[in-house]
C-alpha cells in the first residue's frame, strides 16, 4: 500500500461520514414533512419536497455503503500496525490530516520531517 491509497482510504472514511451526517438531516427533514402533513400542509408541494428528500436519502445511503469497505480496509490497516508510534503516525497524518512537520513536531523525541514519513512509507511498503 503507498501513501497515496492511504489517502485515498481516509478520504473515503470522510466521505462516509458526511455521508452519514447528510442521511441522518434527511431523516430528520422528512419527519419535519410528516407533521407538516399531519397539520394539513399543501400537498402537491410537500409531496414534491418528500420525493427530493427521499432522493437525497438514497444518494446518501449509496455513498454510505461505497464508503463503509472503504472505511473497514482503513480502520484494518491501522489495527494490524503492531507498533504504536507508527500508528500514532499513521492517525495523525492519515485520519486527522496533519502535515509531515505536524507529525513531527506532535510526536516529538527528536523524530524529523523525514523519519516520521519514512517510518510511515516503510510500514505501508510491507502492507
Amino acid at each position: 500500500m503507498t501513501c497515496r491509497e492511504m489517502r485515498a482510504l481516509s478520504r473515503a472514511v470522510l466521505a462516509a461520514e458526511c455521508a452519514e451526517w447528510t442521511l441522518s438531516k434527511v431523516i430528520r427533514l422528512l419527519t419535519a414533512a410528516d407533521a407538516l402533513q399531519d397539520m394539513g400542509a399543501e400537498k402537491e408541494w410537500l409531496t414534491a419536497y418528500r420525493r427530493q428528500l427521499a432522493d437525497q436519502a438514497a444518494s446518501a445511503r449509496e455513498v454510505l455503503a461505497t464508503c463503509e469497505s472503504r472505511r473497514r480496509q482503513f480502520e484494518e490497516a491501522l489495527a494490524a500496525c503492531g507498533d504504536p508510534l507508527t500508528e500514532q503516525i499513521l492517525r495523525l497524518k492519515f485520519q486527522r490530516g496533519f502535515t509531515w512537520q505536524g507529525v513531527a513536531l506532535r510526536i516529538g523525541g527528536g523524530n524529523t520531517e523525514d523519519s516520521v514519513r519514512k517510518r510511515a512509507e516503510r510500514y505501508l511498503k510491507d502492507l
